[in-house]
């Protein structure tokens, strides 16, 4: 039976590499990568939980986790909303709807990938995010000593 999951992943080019080279700087530059990071995806939750609009919207958007890694990272808590149904089964009918079958009619209509509440806020501020987190990474190469000994 496959797993399932609650990541949605974006591969970048050449990320494996910068976030190799990421390990390899000092551990207090590092520390300041995870805060913007964390940053980042705290101003996401923040904004996902205010664009929420129907109860069940609300009380999926209110489970969502920053999770503090190099990258922004938001999670779907695991939490159980009541005996037998998780936060992470409310979260997808809520985010991207349903309708079709008996057990998603609770939720607004299918809207494909687009999404009501995370995903429209990623996408619209995705670039101040990606510029945030190139700026993090950049004062953290520029103020690294590469030749310091580790």
């Amino acid at each position: 039976m496959a797993k399932r999951t609650t990541e949605t992943t974006v591969e970048i080019k050449g990320m494996k590499q910068l976030l190799r080279a990421c390990s390899k700087i000092d551990k207090d530059l590092q520390n300041d990568i995870r805060d913007a990071s964390a940053e980042i995806a705290s101003d996401l939750v923040s904004g996902a939980q205010s664009a929420a609009s129907t109860p069940l919207q609300n009380l999926a958007a209110s489970g969502l986790k920053v999770k503090r890694d190099r990258v922004p990272v938001v999670r779907v808590g695991r939490t159980t909303v009541r005996p037998g149904t998780r936060l992470t089964d409310i979260f997808y009918g809520a985010e991207f709807g349903g309708g079709r079958r008996p057990t998603t009619q609770q939720f607004l209509p299918h809207r494909g990938r687009q999404g009501y509440f995370l995903y429209p806020v990623a996408r619209s501020r995705g670039r101040a995010y990606s510029d945030m987190w190139a700026d993090a990474i950049d004062k953290a190469f520029a103020t690294w000593d590469y030749r310091a000994p580790k």
